[in-house]
Protein backbone atom coordinates (compact mmCIF):
# COMPACT_ATOMS: atom_id res chain seq x y z
CA UNK A 1 0.00 0.00 0.00
CA UNK A 2 1.45 3.33 -1.00
CA UNK A 3 0.68 5.78 1.84
CA UNK A 4 0.77 9.19 0.17
CA UNK A 5 0.61 12.35 2.64
CA UNK A 6 0.30 15.84 1.24
CA UNK A 7 1.50 18.45 1.12
CA UNK A 8 4.44 17.37 3.38
CA UNK A 9 5.49 14.76 3.14
CA UNK A 10 4.76 11.27 0.59
CA UNK A 11 5.70 8.04 2.22
CA UNK A 12 6.19 4.64 -0.14
CA UNK A 13 6.59 1.54 0.48
CA UNK A 14 8.26 1.10 -2.64
CA UNK A 15 10.69 3.12 -4.59
CA UNK A 16 8.90 4.20 -7.01
CA UNK A 17 7.77 7.80 -7.31
CA UNK A 18 4.28 8.79 -7.72
CA UNK A 19 3.37 9.04 -11.85
CA UNK A 20 4.27 12.74 -13.31
CA UNK A 21 7.26 13.21 -10.98
CA UNK A 22 10.90 13.47 -12.47
CA UNK A 23 12.59 11.38 -10.08
CA UNK A 24 16.36 12.23 -11.63
CA UNK A 25 15.27 16.01 -10.73
CA UNK A 26 13.65 15.70 -7.57
CA UNK A 27 17.10 14.07 -6.64
CA UNK A 28 18.86 16.66 -7.95
CA UNK A 29 16.65 18.92 -5.67
CA UNK A 30 17.35 16.78 -2.78
CA UNK A 31 13.36 16.19 -3.17
CA UNK A 32 13.40 11.95 -3.23
CA UNK A 33 15.39 10.99 -0.77
CA UNK A 34 15.35 6.94 -0.27
CA UNK A 35 11.15 6.01 0.58
CA UNK A 36 10.27 9.55 0.84
CA UNK A 37 8.52 12.59 -1.63
CA UNK A 38 8.48 15.62 -0.31
CA UNK A 39 5.61 17.66 -2.77
CA UNK A 40 5.12 20.93 -1.77
CA UNK A 41 1.94 21.83 -4.18
CA UNK A 42 -0.37 19.53 -2.84
CA UNK A 43 -2.50 16.33 -3.77
CA UNK A 44 -3.62 15.89 -7.13
CA UNK A 45 -5.37 13.47 -9.01
CA UNK A 46 -3.25 13.65 -12.20
CA UNK A 47 -0.36 12.64 -9.99
CA UNK A 48 -2.50 9.48 -8.71
CA UNK A 49 -3.03 5.57 -9.75
CA UNK A 50 -5.02 2.55 -9.18
CA UNK A 51 -7.84 2.50 -6.35
CA UNK A 52 -7.74 4.03 -2.71
CA UNK A 53 -8.85 6.17 0.31
CA UNK A 54 -8.43 9.56 0.54
CA UNK A 55 -8.90 10.78 3.72
CA UNK A 56 -8.41 13.89 5.41
CA UNK A 57 -6.35 15.15 8.24
CA UNK A 58 -7.54 17.79 9.40
CA UNK A 59 -11.25 15.72 9.90
CA UNK A 60 -13.02 12.81 9.67
CA UNK A 61 -13.79 13.03 5.90
CA UNK A 62 -12.73 10.04 4.12
CA UNK A 63 -14.00 8.63 0.83
CA UNK A 64 -13.19 5.45 -1.12
CA UNK A 65 -12.09 6.71 -5.00
CA UNK A 66 -10.88 5.55 -8.40
CA UNK A 67 -7.82 8.11 -9.16
CA UNK A 68 -7.15 6.06 -12.25
CA UNK A 69 -7.68 2.40 -13.51
CA UNK A 70 -7.69 1.42 -16.94
CA UNK A 71 -8.75 -1.93 -19.25
CA UNK A 72 -9.12 -2.61 -23.01
CA UNK A 73 -11.94 -0.95 -23.59
CA UNK A 74 -12.31 2.10 -21.37
CA UNK A 75 -10.55 4.02 -18.65
CA UNK A 76 -12.04 5.43 -15.40
CA UNK A 77 -10.44 8.55 -13.58
CA UNK A 78 -10.93 10.42 -10.52
CA UNK A 79 -12.20 14.03 -10.83
CA UNK A 80 -13.02 17.03 -8.15
CA UNK A 81 -15.43 19.35 -8.36
CA UNK A 82 -13.73 22.70 -7.33
CA UNK A 83 -17.31 24.50 -6.82
CA UNK A 84 -18.52 22.21 -4.47
CA UNK A 85 -15.73 19.74 -3.73
CA UNK A 86 -17.24 16.72 -4.63
CA UNK A 87 -15.44 13.56 -5.61
CA UNK A 88 -16.10 11.83 -8.17
CA UNK A 89 -15.04 9.80 -11.53
CA UNK A 90 -15.76 9.58 -15.34
CA UNK A 91 -15.12 6.69 -17.32
CA UNK A 92 -14.08 6.98 -20.97
CA UNK A 93 -14.41 4.65 -23.60
CA UNK A 94 -11.84 3.61 -26.58
CA UNK A 95 -13.53 4.99 -29.63
CA UNK A 96 -12.96 1.58 -31.20
CA UNK A 97 -13.66 -2.38 -30.12
CA UNK A 98 -9.65 -4.46 -29.52
CA UNK A 99 -10.11 -7.15 -32.16
CA UNK A 100 -10.83 -10.59 -30.03
CA UNK A 101 -8.02 -12.52 -29.43
CA UNK A 102 -8.65 -15.30 -31.87
CA UNK A 103 -8.30 -12.35 -34.62
CA UNK A 104 -4.63 -11.78 -33.75
CA UNK A 105 -2.89 -13.19 -36.73
CA UNK A 106 -5.85 -12.00 -39.58
CA UNK A 107 -4.76 -9.75 -41.51
CA UNK A 108 -6.49 -6.36 -41.65
CA UNK A 109 -8.33 -7.14 -44.91
CA UNK A 110 -9.33 -10.69 -43.25
CA UNK A 111 -10.77 -8.47 -39.97
CA UNK A 112 -14.73 -7.66 -39.79
CA UNK A 113 -15.61 -3.95 -40.07
CA UNK A 114 -15.68 -3.03 -36.37
CA UNK A 115 -12.53 -4.34 -35.77
CA UNK A 116 -10.34 -2.62 -38.18
CA UNK A 117 -9.82 0.97 -37.32
CA UNK A 118 -8.24 -0.30 -33.88
CA UNK A 119 -5.87 -2.64 -36.08
CA UNK A 120 -5.08 0.57 -38.15
CA UNK A 121 -4.27 2.38 -35.28
CA UNK A 122 -1.81 -0.52 -33.97
CA UNK A 123 0.11 -0.53 -37.53
CA UNK A 124 0.29 3.46 -37.30
CA UNK A 125 2.13 3.32 -33.90
CA UNK A 126 4.12 0.75 -35.06
CA UNK A 127 5.08 2.75 -38.31
CA UNK A 128 5.86 6.04 -35.95
CA UNK A 129 7.63 3.76 -33.43
CA UNK A 130 10.13 1.98 -36.09
CA UNK A 131 11.00 5.31 -38.37
CA UNK A 132 11.64 6.84 -34.85
CA UNK A 133 13.84 4.16 -33.71
CA UNK A 134 15.75 4.47 -36.91
CA UNK A 135 15.90 8.01 -36.85
CA UNK A 136 17.23 8.07 -33.77
CA UNK A 137 19.85 4.98 -33.71
CA UNK A 138 22.94 4.83 -35.90
CA UNK A 139 22.33 2.41 -38.68
CA UNK A 140 24.51 -0.13 -37.63
CA UNK A 141 22.70 -0.86 -34.34
CA UNK A 142 19.25 -1.09 -36.17
CA UNK A 143 17.71 -4.12 -35.29
CA UNK A 144 17.31 -6.76 -38.47
CA UNK A 145 13.74 -6.67 -38.43
CA UNK A 146 12.95 -3.07 -38.19
CA UNK A 147 13.17 -2.28 -41.74
CA UNK A 148 11.03 -5.13 -42.67
CA UNK A 149 8.31 -4.64 -39.80
CA UNK A 150 7.86 -1.01 -40.97
CA UNK A 151 7.25 -2.22 -44.98
CA UNK A 152 5.34 -5.04 -43.63
CA UNK A 153 3.11 -2.04 -41.81
CA UNK A 154 3.13 0.14 -44.60
CA UNK A 155 1.46 -2.67 -47.02
CA UNK A 156 -1.33 -3.39 -44.95
CA UNK A 157 -2.07 0.06 -44.32
CA UNK A 158 -2.26 0.76 -48.45
CA UNK A 159 -5.30 -0.92 -48.66
CA UNK A 160 -7.41 1.61 -45.99
CA UNK A 161 -9.14 4.35 -48.41
CA UNK A 162 -9.36 7.62 -47.35
CA UNK A 163 -13.13 7.82 -46.38
CA UNK A 164 -12.29 5.16 -44.03
CA UNK A 165 -9.45 7.40 -42.32
CA UNK A 166 -11.76 9.81 -41.86
CA UNK A 167 -14.15 7.79 -40.81
CA UNK A 168 -12.29 6.57 -38.03
CA UNK A 169 -11.21 10.58 -36.94
CA UNK A 170 -14.75 11.48 -37.04
CA UNK A 171 -15.30 8.81 -34.67
CA UNK A 172 -12.63 9.69 -32.36
CA UNK A 173 -13.84 13.41 -32.16
CA UNK A 174 -17.17 12.16 -31.68
CA UNK A 175 -15.91 10.28 -28.26
CA UNK A 176 -13.40 13.13 -27.15
CA UNK A 177 -16.74 15.53 -27.40
CA UNK A 178 -18.99 13.18 -25.54
CA UNK A 179 -16.07 12.55 -22.92
CA UNK A 180 -15.63 16.34 -22.51
CA UNK A 181 -19.12 16.95 -22.00
CA UNK A 182 -19.05 14.83 -19.24
CA UNK A 183 -16.94 16.59 -17.08
CA UNK A 184 -19.27 18.74 -15.04
CA UNK A 185 -20.62 18.38 -11.57
CA UNK A 186 -24.25 18.17 -10.67
CA UNK A 187 -24.13 21.59 -9.05
CA UNK A 188 -22.90 23.11 -12.17
CA UNK A 189 -19.09 23.22 -11.87
CA UNK A 190 -16.15 21.98 -13.95
CA UNK A 191 -14.48 18.32 -12.97
CA UNK A 192 -10.93 19.03 -12.38
CA UNK A 193 -7.51 16.33 -12.39
CA UNK A 194 -5.04 18.91 -12.26
CA UNK A 195 -5.37 21.01 -9.78
CA UNK A 196 -4.61 20.70 -6.40
CA UNK A 197 -7.08 18.69 -3.91
CA UNK A 198 -8.92 19.81 -0.76
CA UNK A 199 -11.37 18.31 1.62
CA UNK A 200 -14.81 18.37 0.33
CA UNK A 201 -15.88 18.50 4.17
CA UNK A 202 -13.44 21.15 5.74
CA UNK A 203 -11.79 22.79 2.66
CA UNK A 204 -8.25 21.69 3.74
CA UNK A 205 -5.51 20.71 1.42
CA UNK A 206 -4.00 18.06 3.99
CA UNK A 207 -5.18 14.68 2.54
CA UNK A 208 -3.49 11.54 2.49
CA UNK A 209 -4.18 9.08 -0.74
CA UNK A 210 -3.91 5.19 0.59
CA UNK A 211 -3.34 3.17 -2.64
CA UNK A 212 -4.96 0.20 -2.50
CA UNK A 213 -4.31 -1.61 -5.64
CA UNK A 214 -4.08 -0.83 -9.84
CA UNK A 215 -5.57 -1.75 -12.63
Amino acid sequence: MWLLNYPKVQKWTCTKPPRGADSQKDVKKGIFVGTCYTVAEGLRFEYLGGYGTISCGDCDFSQDITSFTHGPSSSTAGYQCHTCGKFTTRTRKKPFRRPDPADRDKSLSELAPDARPSRIEDLQSSIRLGEREMQETPKRDWHPTWVSKVAECRRELSTVTEDELQNMEKKREEVAQAYEASLFCACGGGLERDKTLFCPSCRSNNLRYGHEHST
